[in-house]
């Protein structure tokens, strides 16, 4: 229930009204994976575990998070660094990630017509798409690559260590 297949499941034939082509791949698996199976409507394709995403997120013209409650999402970080258009609900780390309309889309959680209204206006507008994604990339890029990250660890130590120097401890002898 954290991830909330569901409700995008429940909006899915009401997109499909506007959007009859439209295609909702979900990956992944978890303890609700067989009473998913069941919502499914036309146009849903619940692909279980997948060791390899990348081919999926190329393919893709968005990224949907409709978490109820999320960390810092490995799955979101991904899709944004592919410059992938995402929409998110306003929960946890997605507030830090997504600066909404600028690169990429946040709704409320528990909100799926603001999840319906935010695909259907983004598969509309193409250029908008590749806006967020470029933006999405840039902001991954600069905020959370590996040498950047290194590169902020290693300054929060020597500002650490510049409050509080290291003293060297005698032995005592006895």
């Amino acid at each position: 229930p954290e991830k909330r297949v569901e409700h995008l499941l429940a909006i899915w034939p009401l997109l499909r009204e506007q959007h009859p082509d439209a295609s909702l791949l979900i990956l992944g698996s978890g303890p609700d994976e067989p009473g998913l199976h069941g919502q499914a409507s036309p146009g849903v394709h619940l692909l279980g575990r997948v060791n390899d995403v990348a081919p999926y997120l190329k393919a893709a013209d968005l990224f949907l998070l409709p978490s109820h409650t999320e960390g810092l999402s490995n799955a979101l970080l991904e899709a944004m660094s592919t410059a992938l258009p995402c929409i998110a609900t306003r929960v946890g780390g997605a507030i830090d990630l997504i600066d909404h309309a600028s690169n990429g889309w946040l709704v409320n959680r528990n909100a799926p017509d603001e999840m319906l209204a935010a695909i259907s206006l983004l598969l509309e507008n193409p250029a908008q798409r590749y806006y967020l994604g470029q933006r999405a990339r840039q902001h991954i890029v600069r905020g959370y690559s590996l040498g950047n990250t290194a590169e902020r660890i290693n300054q929060l130590y020597q500002g650490l260590l510049a409050e509080r120097p290291l003293t060297a401890v005698q032995p005592t002898q006895g």
